[in-house]
C-alpha cells in the first residue's frame, strides 16, 4: 500500500507540476502578447490626456488678468513708459554728443524701446482718434550714419 500511495502521490505531483507550469506558461504568454496593445493603449490614452491638462493650463486665466488694473496702477505703467522714453531719448543724445563713431545697433535698441513704449502710453492713455484724411509722415529705418538727419 505505500508503493502504490507512493506511486499516487508522485502521479499527482506530476500532474500538478504539469498543470501549474502551464498555467504559468500560459500568463507569461499572454502578458508577451495579449498586452502589448493594451499598453499602446494606455500610453496614447497617457498623451491625450497630458495633452488636455497642458491645454487647460495654458488657457486658464489668471487671477490678476481677470481683473481690469485700477486707475493708479495704469498712471504708475504710464509714468513708468514716460520715463523709459526720457532715458533712452537722453542716452542717444549722450551717444551723438560723444564724438565716437555711432552704434548703429544701440541706436536701433533705443528706438525701438522708445517706440515700445509709445504704443503702450497710446493704448493706456486715451487718445482721441486722428482725423482720417490727416497726413502722416512715414520714416523708414536708416541703413548708414549719413541717411540719419543732423548728423554730420
Amino acid at each position: 500500500m505505500t508503493q502504490t500511495l507512493r506511486t499516487t502521490l508522485q502521479t499527482a505531483a506530476a500532474v500538478l507540476f504539469v498543470l501549474g507550469s502551464s498555467q504559468q506558461f500560459s500568463v507569461c504568454l499572454a502578458q508577451d502578447r495579449g498586452d502589448l496593445p493594451k499598453i499602446a493603449a494606455d500610453e496614447r490614452d497617457f498623451e491625450t490626456r497630458s495633452n488636455i491638462l497642458r491645454g487647460i493650463a495654458e488657457h486658464k486665466a489668471k487671477p490678476n488678468e481677470a481683473r481690469s488694473p485700477t486707475p493708479e496702477q495704469v498712471m504708475a505703467e504710464a509714468r513708468a513708459d514716460y520715463m523709459g522714453m526720457q532715458i533712452a531719448n537722453k542716452a542717444l543724445k549722450q551717444q551723438l554728443a560723444a564724438g565716437t563713431p555711432l552704434d548703429l545697433q544701440f541706436v536701433s535698441n533705443s528706438v525701438s524701446d522708445i517706440r515700445k513704449r509709445a504704443e503702450k502710453l497710446s493704448t493706456n492713455l486715451a487718445f482721441p482718434e486722428p482725423e482720417k484724411d490727416a497726413k502722416h509722415l512715414k520714416i523708414g529705418p536708416a541703413g548708414s550714419r549719413e541717411e540719419l538727419p543732423g548728423i554730420a
